[in-house]
């Protein structure tokens, strides 16, 4: 009849199969070594938890952002002329969700429609006023 045991390294216990006086002298070799093995690795644990370890770099203290600043370009017309519609009139025929669809519908309307050369964070700050959309925190980024 074959004997079994199971040894895990973290709990002290070793597997070994055979008869039971075999399994009886591998377990007598390694008992004391299993112990001392698991007590270490315990201990090891246990400091490591305790030791300080420096915050990870991505708990530091981010760079603090400046706040952006534009200015309304008086010069550009938005407003529907002959042959073309008004910015308002433009924007609502589009769904957009997001600042960027936001960006896209007004730099086409500026360049295409309005003809604007060259266009600048400015200009689309003025978009945005202009439709009385929410301006981005970070336009320039958005951009």
């Amino acid at each position: 009849m074959d004997t079994k045991l199971r040894i895990d390294i973290s709990q002290g216990t070793l597997e070994v199969e055979g008869s039971e006086e075999f399994v009886r002298e591998i377990y007598g070799d390694f008992k004391d070594k299993l112990y001392t093995l698991a007590q270490v690795a315990q201990n090891n644990i246990k400091k490591a938890g305790k030791s300080k370890t420096p915050s990870p770099p991505s708990a530091k203290r981010r760079p603090r952002i400046t706040k952006e600043t534009h200015t309304i370009v008086k010069e550009i017309d938005l407003a529907a002329k002959d042959d073309r519609p008004s910015l308002k009139d433009y924007f609502a025929t589009y769904k957009v969700a997001n600042n960027f669809e936001r960006n896209l519908v007004f730099v086409y309307y500026l360049q295409t429609i309005a003809k604007v050369s060259p266009i600048t964070s400015d200009h689309i700050f003025t978009c945005y006023k202009h439709v009385q959309a929410k301006v981005p925190i970070a336009l320039n980024q958005s951009l």
